[in-house]
């Protein structure tokens, strides 16, 4: 030892690092590489020294190195084969035949050096081992298929073995590449995707080394195998293996990449004649079409695994092919005199290809995007996107329906040069195939635009940011002037919503996307007006956001028919209810129009027939729109009043039918008219705001009488704070539509107000009050708007905490102006609502204050919200609302920005903003509930004693809402006398008994049922148990900490509906109960009551008894410190809380099975509580023996009701039996363990009373497996001398003298346990006889 003394300041060593890590199956997978075509070492080409050949190299070498069963066999089998040369060759059927017969999935661990061999094998026999190749590979496929493909380790030592052979073979094996591919197509197409990734891996190698010819061959050889099985796994197959084929080294292509890419992306290089005989056969169903189709999946397949494997700069070989290609086919189209369809689903494929390319990871591939703006100039020739028609007017949108109907339908029936394709065929096509199938080259070209758009989001890679597109738009312009309808407004969509787009560029498309929307409204159908309309709203919002009043209205500057879009948007307001024709302008259109109507004559009737249900929806949009299709604020403010005026009369109208008969769908009517008059209020403030503000004020006050007419509504609540807001000058938007719609709404309409002035701090009393003109206005409700209208995150969390606990400080001093705490108080209510756990906490802190310093107006709040939760949980509505899609007026966001909004769709979804399930949900009626409890048990008792007449019924119907362990809801508690009694004394001491607790029950159940029938729930309980109890402790808790039980309104219904649940099985319960019961000081008013029983029962819960060991019977109830608890916890003779004790300990012996202390802990629970209870006197244990004959107490009664009994049913009766066995045999039980500790003299009388009616059934119990219960009761008895007397009508013995307390018990297990043996002998030899 040094003298420094330092030594145990010397660092400890480190623990060691746990280095290994279980890989998962992908990562196992991934590890896997079986290219074993590139190596840096020097290849030999003669065997080493002392070995004739490689095959014999190996088997030497592989002999040392393994040692397994299998493989050692092989080796001895096949060494005396190639001791040389010519011996290996004369052997070679021979030697193949030894070493397949040992490829099995069995003898994993052999394989290895098995397949090696095999390997070296064919390198020695060159040409003579293609014979055996085919046999080769159809082993391999069944070693994968029975197991190998869930073993990477095994695939990696299977296609490595494969892949040399290629290798070694590759001259020979080239000129038979056709015959290769179908002998393994078994793994090429496997089901399993990383087997087929490694097939292709293998067989890639073969590509590259054969000649030109042989390459057509082999690639039309992959697509006709796809091409007559279409499956999933033959298309992805294919698509690896020609992938595979072009992969070079460093994420690059090889160098004969080219060659193939080109025949890949040929045109027709696979065709009908091309397929064998039993290709031919499965694929006799296939068009021309439908072969081109499964041709382009397996390309898009092979460019897809292309793109993951290229970086860039490593590509360009790949994208010099592909829009080669591309433009080849366009050529084609617009070189021949008449363009025919085939021709354009041709060139849609190769422009697919293209798109595909530019779509990945947005361009990140793209080598110049100089090529492809060149591509999409040639794809906007109208000749190409259009060739039925060239030019379509605007003014014939009736000629114009019809040809695009024309077209439509000709596009459906695909009909193509060589033949149709069939609609019951195209039913079945792979998802992948069929967008191959007849596709639309305008569809296409959009697709490239929207591609090429989201490649210049950013200035990285080939990118030159969105700058780059500055003046594309005009050149580009017949991409949305021509295509049909359908195809344009899924594009539009992906380039005004990100992330493909966003209002960027939706500005440089601006005039030509509003353009394509006109054309969707003014000459589409049904159909797609529903569809372009909202487009149009959310294509409006982003050219010209909210506030940005100058320039020309956004709908005029549309490249075509502006004007005429601008005025039926005006018309849509003007003539509702009743819908505009589309082209009202013109008179040929509004005579085609009155034509098509059916039996109309006027321009009216045909606006009728059109009106219907999409009136509000359309003039919905039409208001939205207004201010960006009209640039005269007069006009505008004329079109909203008179819109206005007809909306009141609407209403005025809806509100008169239902007042003289409800028609039907009236109330929705009522919703939709108010709802659009509420978005016309909101959008005329805004106007008034920009150019006439002096009118404001008379808007507000009539949107406020509007408010008056309709307090519930929510879209009227959000108009009036919009307007508020607007004249207040206050804030323009706030984000309502993210958190709880109708409180936010509310909060701000009254923010607008003009706020009362806080008042003096109550606290000092000796400072002089200020004047009422140096007070602060108060800012408590713009704070709870701030909460309401907040994203829920932690930094707000935890402002919104702060700020609710200044309004805590506020109400604890008294400065909230009195005019302002009702409303405070719903505040604090409705922020229980938010799903957001840190506001729970300050907000029932500040709602304890409320309660005691202003319970005259928070207590009747909180008391409604108390009633509403606790029916809402009882009646099983405890799950929160699910959050839905924000509303507001604006379009929502979707999660696929391509997804096109519908009208009807749209209007709903604003209409249910307001709703709870579609604005960010609620808290869920459990947690409500434990909320409200927990701030009534933080307030004062003295708060809320007085208000007992209010929270006593509700206390009592959740106790009664769900009974304990017991069937009923009466109380079980047996009569807990001090002192002995006689029969007669005992029977009206339990019905007297009795009295209280039925009372309790019927009490909770009528307060149950008239709460549920006031929420208009169901008169049943539907939450489980575990829930119930949670809100009992909550209740319990509660209870528990009130200053004293006297003067509570029915006070004795309460205690006894406490105590009710200290035979709880779960310990929580029974210790929140114990604090309960400690509550009162004295209970005189129950003492003086006649009942003697009551006046015993609560004399044992006064404090003078249970304070002094409170501590005890804490951890008697807790399961964790029971053991311990007992064992410290002695019991004396006559104390007074022994019934309390056995209400405790009881429903813990009432399980079957389990230990005390947690596991491993000696003993089970009801042998140490029996041990325990044994100290007790035989007098003491009634209150035990009552709880144990409860279940059949029942049966005590069988002589006055034996006619009532005959009359139940037989489920009834079965159960009742069960219920009586299992009473016997654990009274058994009880007479097996303590036969002469206790006196039983006392129980006898009524024991055999009441088992008498069991002795009919005796017979009929003796033919079952198990003894009748009533049996091990006698054989219990009839096994002990001092109980065996009682059989014969004598008084059993007892030695009451001699206790047995805990540790005398425990010290004598080994004896108890002889004598349990011995009972156990008797038991068994009574059931022979009973039996008998």
């Amino acid at each position: 030892m040094g003298d420094s003394g330092d030594e145990h300041l010397a660092e400890r060593p480190a623990k060691r690092q746990k280095r290994f890590t279980f890989q998962r199956f992908s990562q196992r997978v991934a590890q896997v590489d079986v290219d074993v075509y590139r190596r840096l070492g020097n290849v030999r080409h003669e065997p080493l020294p002392g070995s004739s050949s490689f095959f014999q190299e190996q088997v030497a070498e592989c002999r040392e190195l393994n040692s397994t069963e299998v493989w050692l066999a092989v080796a001895s089998t096949v060494n005396p084969l190639c001791q040389s040369m010519p011996l290996l060759l004369h052997h070679q059927k021979q030697v193949l035949d030894i070493l397949l017969e040992a490829v099995k999935v069995e003898a994993a661990i052999s394989l290895p050096p098995i397949l090696h061999v095999l390997s070296c094998l064919a390198r020695d026999l060159q040409q003579d081992f293609l014979p055996y190749l085919p046999r080769v590979l159809t082993t391999a496929t069944n070693l994968v298929n029975s197991g190998a493909d869930k073993h990477p380790e095994l695939l990696a030592d299977v296609f490595t073995c494969l892949s040399n052979i290629f290798k070694h073979l590759s001259k020979h094996v080239a000129p038979q590449l056709t015959s290769v591919l179908h002998d393994s197509a078994g793994l090429l197409y496997h089901p399993a995707p990383h087997v087929r990734q490694l097939a292709a891996d293998s067989l890639g190698y073969l590509f590259r080394h054969t000649g030109q010819s042989g390459l057509k061959t082999g690639v039309q050889t992959v697509l006709s195998e796809a091409a007559a099985y279409p499956t999933a796994a033959t298309c992805d197959g294919a698509g690896r293996v020609l992938a595979a084929a072009v992969k070079g080294v460093n994420n690059g292509l090889h160098s004969r990449a080219a060659p193939l890419l080109k025949l890949l992306l040929q045109q027709d290089l696979l065709t009908p004649a091309h397929l064998q005989a039993q290709q031919a056969q499965q694929a006799a169903a296939l068009m021309p079409e439908q072969v081109r189709a499964v041709s382009a999946a397996v390309t898009g397949a092979a460019l897809d695994q292309l793109l993951h494997h290229l970086r860039r700069g490593k590509g360009q070989a790949l994208w010099e092919c592909v829009l080669s290609e591309a433009h080849a086919r366009l050529e084609t189209c617009l070189s021949s005199g008449s363009v025919t369809q085939a021709a354009l689903h041709t060139a849609a494929r190769g422009v697919a290809h293209v798109a595909q390319c530019v779509e990945f990871f947005r361009g990140s591939r793209v080598e110049d995007y100089q090529p492809l703006s060149h591509l999409l100039s040639t794809l906007a020739t109208p000749a190409l996107l259009a060739p039925a028609q060239l030019s379509i007017p605007l003014e014939a949108p009736a000629s114009r329906q019809t040809s695009l109907r024309s077209r439509s339908e000709g596009q459906a029936a695909a009909v193509v040069e060589g033949g149709a394709v069939a609609a019951s065929a195209a039913d079945n096509v792979l998802p992948e195939v069929q967008q191959f199938v007849a596709p639309s080259l305008s569809e296409q070209a959009l697709r490239l635009l929207q591609a090429f758009v989201a490649g210049h989001d950013q200035e990285v890679g080939a990118s030159h940011g969105l700058t780059a597109l500055h003046g594309k738009a005009t050149q580009w312009s017949s991409l949305f002037a021509c295509p049909p309808i359908k195809e344009v407004l899924p594009a539009i969509c992906g380039l005004i919503r990100p992330p493909l787009g966003g209002p960027e560029v939706a500005q440089m498309f601006g005039p030509q996307l509003m353009a394509a929307i006109g054309r969707a409204i003014l000459a589409g159908d049904a159909l797609e007006q529903q569809l372009g309309m909202p487009l149009l709203v959310e294509l409006c919002t982003a050219l010209k956001p909210e506030g940005s009043d100058s320039g020309l209205p956004v709908i005029l500057t549309a490249e075509q028919a502006g004007v005429q879009l601008a005025a039926y948007i005006n018309s849509i307001v003007k003539l509702w209810p009743k819908l505009p024709p589309a082209s009202s302008s013109s008179s040929a259109a509004s005579k085609g129009l009155v034509q098509a109507s059916e039996g109309g004559s006027s321009l009216e009737e045909a606006a009728d027939q059109r009106a219907g249900n999409n009136s509000v929806a359309a003039a919905w949009v039409a208001v939205l729109c207004l201010p960006h299709a009209n640039s005269n604020p007069g006009q505008i403010v004329k079109l909203l009043q008179g819109l206005i005026m007809k909306t009141a009369s609407a209403l005025e109208e809806c509100s008169a039918r239902r007042g003289v008969k409800l028609a039907q769908g009236s109330a929705g009517e009522q919703a939709e008219v108010l709802f659009l008059q509420c978005y016309a209020r909101g959008v005329l403030a805004l106007v008034l705001a920009a150019h006439d503000p002096a009118r404001l004020s008379q808007h507000l006050d009539a949107t406020l009488q509007l408010l008056h007419q309709h307090p519930l509504d929510f879209h009227v609540v959000r108009c009036a704070a919009e307007v508020a807001s607007i004249v207040t000058k206050g804030e323009r938007k706030l984000p309502v539509e993210q958190l709880q719609a109708m409180r936010c709404a509310t909060l701000r309409l009254l923010c607008c107000f003009e706020q009362p002035a806080m008042q003096h701090s109550s606290s000092s009393s000796s400072t002089p009050k200020p004047s009422a003109a140096t007070l602060e206005a108060s800012q408590i409700l713009p704070m709870f708007l701030s909460i309401q209208s907040q994203t829920c995150t932690v930094d707000s969390g935890r402002q919104a905490a702060v700020t609710i606990g200044k309004v805590r400080t506020y109400l604890e001093y008294g400065q909230v102006p009195p005019d302002q705490v009702p409303a405070v108080i719903r505040c604090l209510l409705g922020v229980l609502h938010i799903r957001f756990s840190l506001l729970w906490s300050p907000c029932i802190d500040a709602l304890a204050a409320s309660l005691q310093h202003c319970s005259r107006h928070s207590w009747p709040l909180v008391l409604a919200d108390l009633t509403t939760a606790q029916a809402s949980f009882l009646a099983g509505s405890s799950f929160a609302a699910t959050a839905g899609t924000g509303g507001g007026n604006r379009l929502n966001e979707r999660s696929d920005p391509a997804e096109v909004p519908r009208l009807f769709g749209e209007l709903r979804k604003a209409m249910s903003s307001g709703d709870v399930h579609e604005n960010g949900g609620c808290t869920d009626a459990a947690v409500r509930l434990a909320n409200i409890l927990k701030a009534m048990a933080k307030a004062p008792a003295s708060s809320l004693e007085p208000k007992s007449r209010d929270w006593v019924p509700l206390l009592i119907a959740y106790s009664s809402a769900r009974g304990t362990h017991h069937p009923t809801d009466t109380d079980p508690t047996p009569a807990l006398h001090a002192s002995p009694s006689s029969d007669s004394d005992s029977d009206l001491d339990e019905e007297a008994a009795s009295e209280p607790s039925q009372a309790t029950a019927l009490e909770g159940n009528r307060v149950r049922e008239k709460i549920t029938q006031q929420q208009g729930g169901p008169c049943g309980v539907r939450v489980g148990a575990k829930a119930w109890r949670g809100q009992l402790k909550e209740w319990l808790g509660f209870v528990g900490g009130l200053q004293g039980a006297k003067g509570i309104f029915k006070s004795d219904d309460l205690k006894q509906c406490v105590v009710r649940h200290l035979v709880d099985t779960d310990s929580g319960v029974q210790q929140a109960a114990l604090r309960a019961l400690q509550v009162s000081p004295t209970f005189d008013d129950i003492v003086k009551r006649r009942t003697a029983r009551m006046c015993s029962l609560f004399k044992v819960f006064k404090v003078k008894f249970v304070a002094p060991y409170s501590e005890q019977l804490q951890k008697l109830a807790a399961d964790q410190t029971l053991r311990e608890a007992m064992t410290g916890f002695a019991i004396g003779p006559g104390a007074g809380l022994l019934p309390l004790l056995v209400r405790l300990l009881y429903p813990k012996m009432r399980k079957r099975s389990g230990r005390l202390g947690g596991k491993g802990a000696p003993g089970s629970a009801r042998s140490a509580i029996l041990n325990y209870l044994a100290a007790l006197d035989s007098m003491e244990l009634a209150p035990l023996v009552q709880l144990f004959l409860q279940p059949i107490s029942a049966a005590f009664q069988q002589q006055r009701g034996v006619e009532g009994a005959m009359d139940e049913e037989e489920g009834s009766r079965e159960s009742g039996r069960n219920l009586r066995s299992s009473a016997l045999r654990f009274w058994a039980t009880v007479l097996q363990r303590f036969p002469e500790g206790v006196d039983y003299n006392c129980f006898w009388p009524r024991f055999l009373q009441a088992v008498q009616p069991q002795m009919e059934r005796m017979p009929t119990e003796a033919s079952s497996v198990r003894a009748p219960a009533l049996l091990e009761c006698v054989a219990a008895m009839a096994a002990s001398p001092a109980l065996a007397p009682v059989l014969a009508g004598q008084r059993s013995v007892s030695h009451a003298a001699s206790e047995i307390t805990v540790a005398s018990v425990a010290g004598d297990r080994q004896a108890e346990g002889a004598d349990e043996r011995a009972a156990q002998e008797v038991t068994a030899a009574d059931m022979q006889l009973g039996h008998k």
